[in-house]
């Protein structure tokens, strides 16, 4: 067993120890993804008591739901009181990189208590300045990270020792996580639109819905497939729509 390894199980048994403290079990925040298995593993070879989840995003790729339900089968669903579309409605606007609210109650919510995510400093630049264990904002809550200083090439490594399973969507070349998201880029999301056509008819019907109450409303003229697009492009609609002219420098 490797430092790394050694060093994550330390973790996990630390948090499993938090959690006693305080009659509470350890949660494992699953998402199918590679990182989220090699947590759920070291779980498992830690042998402490957990429960594990997946949120259900109503967003989610087929592929990734079949995946988890047919290969770990301990995984629980945890299903929003509200899907992706009805969300967005409600908070009268589409999510974006800087307003990532679909990610906060879809995916980030597991509820009070010790939790255990698979997130990776090497992920970005935020996510270098996490801890190990964080409390989370107003809330009594703990987030642990264990593989937090793994590389991508020590997951994978992980993941053929162990002979652990591999989502058909990275065979496939494809992200694992929400098929519309603020952080997919135009191209891959166009590409769901042709796998998924239902898809595309939800965000234009979400699109109809919020323009109903003001959504870009400086734009009444542009139709809501060009307001799809301009929201895919991740750019300032002032600038999709109107872009500046050499001459206006």
């Amino acid at each position: 067993m490797n430092y790394r390894v050694k060093c994550a199980i330390e973790r996990i048994k630390i948090a499993s120890h938090i959690a006693e403290r305080h009659n509470q079990i350890l949660k494992v925040c699953f998402s199918g993804g590679k990182d989220s298995q090699v947590l759920l593993d070291l779980v498992k070879k830690s042998g402490v008591a957990y429960m594990a989840f997946y949120n259900v995003t109503t967003n989610d790729h087929p592929y990734n739901v079949r995946f988890i339900r047919e290969k770990y089968k301990d995984v629980k669903f945890i299903r929003p009181e509200l899907n992706f579309y009805d969300l967005c409605i409600k908070k009268k606007m589409l999510p974006t990189m800087k307003a990532r609210f679909c990610c906060k109650y879809l995916k980030e919510d597991f509820g009070d208590g010790i939790k255990l995510l698979g997130v990776r400093r090497e992920e970005s630049t935020k996510r270098q300045k996490y801890r190990i264990i964080e409390r989370e904002k107003n809330k009594e809550t703990l987030r642990c990270y264990p593989i937090i200083d793994w590389y991508e090439f020590e997951i994978w490594d992980y993941i053929e020792e162990n002979n652990l399973p591999i989502n058909p969507l990275y065979d496939l070349g494809k992200r694992v996580g929400c098929m519309v998201c603020p952080f997919a880029p135009a191209k891959q999301i166009e590409q769901r639109f042709i796998e998924f056509p239902q898809l595309r008819n939800k965000m234009l019907y979400v699109i109809k819905k919020l323009r109903e109450c003001g959504f870009c409303s400086d734009y009444a003229e542009k139709s809501d497939d060009e307001i799809l697009h301009w929201w895919m492009s991740k750019k300032n609609i002032k600038d999709y729509f109107q872009p500046e002219l050499p001459f206006e420098k």
